[in-house]
Order: C-alpha cells, then sequence, then structure tokens
C-alpha cells in the first residue's frame, strides 16, 4: 500500500506504461495461472519501482520471491483439487490500483492495493488449508 501511494505521487508516463502493459498482461492469461502469477508479479514491480522510494524498491525484490512461493503453492493446490482457477476478478481489483495510481489519486491506491494483499493473503491460507487436508486424506 505505501509503495501504491507513493506511486500515485510520483509515477512518470514510462512507470504507468509499464504498470498497464503488466496489468494487460495479467488481463489476458486469467485462465492461465502460471503466466498470470509472472504478470502479476511484474505488476507489483512496476508498482514498487514507480515509488521512487529506494528502500521500497528493494523491499520490493523480497515480496516477489514471496509472491513466486505463494503463487506456486496455490497452484500445487489447484492442481491437486483439479479445479479451474480464473483470476478475472483479481485482475479487476489490480485494475483498480493501476487507475488510482494513474489518477494520482494516493489513499485510493493504497486501499485499492490493501484490497488485492488481503485477497492474496486469503487465496494463501486456503491453499496452504487444501494442501494440509489433501496430505491428511492421503496419509
Amino acid at each position: 500500500p505505501s509503495a501504491a501511494r507513493l506511486a500515485a505521487g510520483r509515477a512518470t508516463m514510462a512507470d504507468l506504461k509499464q504498470i498497464d502493459l503488466a496489468h494487460q498482461a495479467m488481463s489476458e492469461n486469467v485462465n492461465d495461472p502460471a503466466r498470470y502469477a509472472e504478470s502479476d508479479v511484474v505488476f507489483h514491480m512496476a508498482i514498487f519501482s514507480a515509488s521512487h522510494n529506494v528502500l521500497l524498491q528493494r523491499f520490493g525484490y523480497l515480496v516477489a520471491e514471496f509472491l513466486h512461493l505463494s503463487f506456486d503453492m496455490q497452484q500445487r493446490a489447484l492442481l491437486q483439487r483439479d479445479n479451474v482457477q480464473d483470476f478475472s476478478e483479481d485482475a479487476e481489483r489490480h485494475r483498480a490500483v493501476y487507475e488510482r495510481v494513474n489518477r494520482a489519486e494516493a489513499d485510493a491506491a493504497a486501499d485499492s492495493m490493501l484490497e488485492v494483499i488481503l485477497d492474496g493473503k486469503r487465496n494463501l491460507i486456503d491453499a496452504v488449508e487444501s494442501l494440509r487436508e489433501q496430505g491428511l486424506s492421503k496419509k
């Protein structure tokens, strides 16, 4: 949320283009979990970069690693449940972040990013629970 807040006030046209391109890739891959995950990480890295804050940009690399691990766990859970995932709603939440950054709405951008993060947290908790249940049922 802090990076989105800063990006709303500091993003250059080039930054906005990178965020938009990342979001477009997310939207094009809503039914491909691996590609969606990659474009999601690119989106978040673009937000960190657009903050023009060195500390947040460096923190972004830690977040990227966590996102990769989180998406991997979620995808394993989906594959084991033989469940098809559509990430359209998640892409829309990310679009809201982009639009608010683009309109320089700092507080709204932070709020939208918090919504994205909390949704990701819920999805990760569900994946962990699912993997745990599947592990117990195999024993």
